[in-house]
């Protein structure tokens, strides 16, 4: 995908229609990915159907973050959905 005006192109890895994210890579070198739990614990708190889905907190993270801890900040921040553990990676070893 190459935005036009916002934000930074990327690389989608889904099903044809759908436009959230289940892994991708953006131009900031930004990887995504998503690890379903079984036993969620205390710290994952409620799942809610209000809020944003992870697949387009996903697509978020490629198409506007430009760090790691940009990636992180967004995903803290965001009203979670469901109980997934989400990857983001950058590819620096620091």
């Amino acid at each position: 995908y190459h935005p036009s005006n916002e934000g930074h192109a990327f690389a989608n890895v889904g099903f044809i229609g759908w436009i959230g994210a289940l892994t991708g890579q953006s131009d900031k070198h930004l990887a995504i990915s998503e690890i379903g739990v079984s036993f969620p614990d205390k710290t994952f708190g409620k799942e809610s159907r209000i809020g944003i889905p992870f697949t387009f907190l996903l697509r978020d993270i490629l198409q506007f973050d430009d760090s790691v801890q940009d990636s992180i900040t967004r995903i803290k921040d965001a009203h979670r959905t469901c109980d997934l553990i989400l990857g983001v990676g950058d590819g620096n070893e620091k």
